[in-house]
């Protein structure tokens, strides 16, 4: 199991849906098969599935990408598909020279509505999980540079992204967990994922850090040392004063739930449902699994002034 139609879509099972997946031996070993048209939500791992997909012997990472590439400027979202073409190549060699078994596995969100990374993440982990048993988060912006910084099957959710040259290497601030965090399929099902609240840019990541800390996890050496955590950004067209848009000042009050405890994260990772449009392409670039991304959420903005329905 690893997809699972929603009740009003179709009578059909979710193993019959994964079925259909084993009948298509050119799909990319380890990739979940969702039916591109169906309704898609997360349904967590048995446990046999679990330990076939990772031992002590052999781990198995999911690196898993957010994306779209769109001049729109209600995101930084210019420029992604050179960034994509020079991640996927770069760290497909440089996790080879680690060791690392792994797949890239890019979500790419449709176009028409605003970005919303945090649901890309988890439609991300929802078409990999059964059959990785660790993941990192990354920015596809974001290439790491010392190879001290092995991506290894971590025991706690670490932040790999400690130092960038897009802040001049200057250390990650106490709440940063963006541009590659690492950490076990339970830990992320834990705390149910990224919240798909956060439409536009920013604070996706800040309420992430939260979900982790509040269940225990980020806690002193849950980051890498600035020197082994050095990352190039690579370089794309930015969009300034995202901060300060009428999305961004709304989005800020439900983080501050999140900060202070007054929110139980019951949104999430299991309450995403999204739809995959045409069927995954291998070659775009070569090297990663990319995904089409159509999301079904209660409510879905256009521009970043909508006003989002009562009690949403």
């Amino acid at each position: 199991r690893g997809v699972e139609k929603s009740a009003d879509s179709s009578t059909e099972t979710s193993a019959v849906v994964m079925q259909r997946g084993i009948e298509h031996p050119q799909r990319m070993a380890g990739i979940a098969a969702g039916v591109p048209g169906e309704i898609i939500k997360f349904v967590a791992a048995d446990a046999n599935n679990a330990a076939a997909a990772g031992s002590q012997q052999q781990h198995r990472l999911g690196v898993i990408v957010p994306f779209r590439d769109s001049p729109n400027p209600t995101s930084q979202g210019a420029d992604r598909t050179q960034n994509l073409n020079e991640f996927v190549p770069f760290m497909s060699t440089f996790l080879s020279k680690a060791g690392v078994s792994f797949e890239i596995i890019v979500a790419e969100q449709t176009q028409g509505r605003v970005f919303n990374k945090g649901a890309m993440f988890n439609a991300g982990y929802v078409l990999a999980h059964h059959r990785v048993d660790y993941i990192v988060l990354h920015d596809v912006d974001q290439v790491p540079e010392n190879p001290s910084n092995t991506y290894a099957y971590p025991n706690r959710p670490k932040h790999l992204c400690a130092a960038s040259s897009q802040w001049n290497y200057r250390p990650s601030y106490g709440q940063m967990v963006g541009g590659a965090i690492i950490m076990q399929n339970e830990h992320y099902e834990k705390v149910n994922g990224f919240s798909n609240y956060y439409w536009g840019w920013g604070q996706e990541d800040d309420d992430f850090y939260f979900r982790l800390s509040n269940s225990g996890f980020m806690q002193s050496g849950d980051r890498l040392p600035p020197a082994v955590g050095r990352y190039r950004a690579l370089s794309h067209k930015r969009v300034k004063d995202l901060d300060v848009t009428p999305m961004f000042k709304r989005q800020r009050k439900h983080l501050d739930a999140t900060i202070h405890g007054r929110k139980i994260p019951e949104e999430g990772l299991r309450t995403l449902e999204f739809k995959l449009v045409g069927d995954p392409r291998y070659d775009a670039p070569k090297g990663c699994v990319r995904y089409l991304v159509d999301l079904k959420l209660p409510w879905m903005p256009r521009t970043l002034d909508e006003t989002p329905p009562p009690g949403y």
